[in-house]
């Protein structure tokens, strides 16, 4: 079985979310798991994943 590589936009929307989720978690002082479940259970799952483009552009240094 011949393996396909992920293209460009696929791989930048998983680095961005295996980022933003530990530093979810850390800001608000909780684990990763639950920081999933968090965002999973208030929508904020959904969000990161139709809104990721445009999140990704944002700093966290401008906060």
């Amino acid at each position: 079985m011949k393996t396909k590589e992920l293209d460009k936009m696929t791989s930048d929307k998983i680095s961005f979310i295996t980022f933003i989720v530990p530093f979810f978690a850390e800001s608000y002082k909780m684990n990763a798991q639950k920081a999933f479940f968090y965002l999973k259970k208030y929508g904020g799952w959904d969000y990161l994943n139709n809104c990721w483009w445009a999140l990704h552009t944002d700093s966290a240094n401008m906060r």
